[in-house]
């Protein structure tokens, strides 16, 4: 089989061709043909073809069709849920479960410090949990340290008994022993704590998320429970990689999308909440290049650039809200906040928010509320 615009030979079962990027079904050129008219036309439409986009293009190509397209419509496109159907009447609809298009996948051997969590649990009970957790590597962590200085004290306490043999004129070996009995017990101490392993390591991100589901817990259903992920296994994982390239001076540069937290739950009022926390990496690797001038090889070293976005998705309650669109200029800066609105869609009883950091340095849990606070804001009780 060869690609119908270039002619070059794909492989069985190509969706795209690696040379000139043409897909090889003529329906996803069509309506890649028809999103970009619409764009143009009709914007507020061609954000509307996600589920086109869903039926069409398979889960592997979707870094290739948002390099055709747009990556935050892609992005945003991916969060959209499969609306429910109506349940018929007098009859309640059996609760539809989906499986998500992305799973995280737990620490491997070499990574074992990491913190991997994937709950369906009530927010009190995954907060204590949080709290249990953290509280146990700290004792474990200071009661190895406390154990360890005991041992290490261990080798100043034998040089009295080496010193009494020579002041006494004694055999080396007559007290010298109890200080070889002292040192080998703490050698033999200090590799049994060392094979104990090392607690888990808990960053930033940890506390953030504990603080957003402490915060969340008065506003869930009493009966519902919290349902998604905390993965702070690291980007730098296979699963995790969207794509890589080569840049002209002929550096690999790998591209990863780290969605580090998710998590769904249905509100007091009915309304259902989806959070998304996305770390966007660009890694530069290093790599060694001929010098032009005295044709040496030295070694480039690399760089990483992320960038941390926030997909937020409120489907309202039918029956006692309804959803007000977002001001026409969507490109603004959240207030109270570190993030800055990309794309802003509020229709048919329900949000889409994407949100980015629009300035250097870290975020907080109140850098995510404040963006949930301003994208519930729309949600409006119906006229009585």
């Amino acid at each position: 089989m060869a690609c119908v615009q270039c002619a070059t030979p794909l492989a069985a079962g190509a969706a795209y061709c690696p040379e000139c990027g043409r897909f090889v079904d003529d329906r996803i050129e069509a309506a890649i043909a028809q999103y970009f008219a619409l764009n143009n036309s009709n914007p507020e439409r061609a954000t509307q073809m996600g589920q086109q986009f869903k039926k069409l293009v398979p889960r592997p190509a979707w870094p290739h069709l948002a390099d055709r397209l747009s990556p935050e419509a892609v992005d945003a496109w991916e969060m959209e849920a499969v609306p429910e159907p109506a349940p018929p009447a007098k009859k309640r609809a059996p609760r539809k479960t989906t499986a998500p298009a992305y799973r995280p996948k737990p620490p491997d051997a070499k990574n074992g410090q990491a913190v991997f969590m994937d709950f369906n649990e009530k927010p009190a009970q995954i907060v204590a949990v949080m709290d249990g957790v953290k509280t146990q590597a700290q004792t474990f962590r200071s009661g190895k340290q406390r154990v360890s200085r005991l041992l290490w004290l261990l080798f100043p306490l034998g040089i009295p008994f080496i010193l009494l043999d020579l002041w006494l004129g004694y055999n080396v070996l007559t007290f010298s022993l109890v200080a070889l009995v002292l040192w080998g017990s703490a050698v033999v101490g200090l590799s049994a704590v060392r094979k104990q392993g090392r607690p888990p390591q808990f960053d930033s991100r940890f506390d953030m998320a504990r603080e957003i589901m402490h915060t969340l817990q008065d506003d869930v259903q009493p009966k519902r429970t919290m349902m998604g992920w905390l993965d702070l296994t690291g980007f730098d994982r296979q699963h995790k990689q969207t794509r890589q390239k080569k840049a002209p001076s002929g550096r690999p540069v790998v591209y990863y999308k780290d969605e580090w937290m998710r998590m769904k739950v249905q509100l007091y009022d009915g309304c259902v909440l989806r959070v998304s926390l996305i770390e966007k990496v660009k890694d530069r690797k290093g790599y060694w290049k001929r010098s032009r001038i005295s044709g040496k090889q030295k070694w480039k070293s690399g760089s990483t650039h992320k960038q941390q976005y926030l997909q937020v998705a409120i489907t309202a309650n039918p029956e006692q809200y309804t959803v007000r669109p977002f001001p026409t200029s969507t490109t603004q800066q959240i207030p109270d906040s570190a993030f800055a609105v990309q794309r802003a869609v509020a229709e048919n009883g329900r949000i889409t928010l994407t949100a980015a950091v629009a300035q250097t340095g870290g975020i907080d849990a109140w850098d995510v509320l404040h963006v949930l606070r301003f994208a519930y804001d729309q949600v409006q009780p119906l006229a009585s």
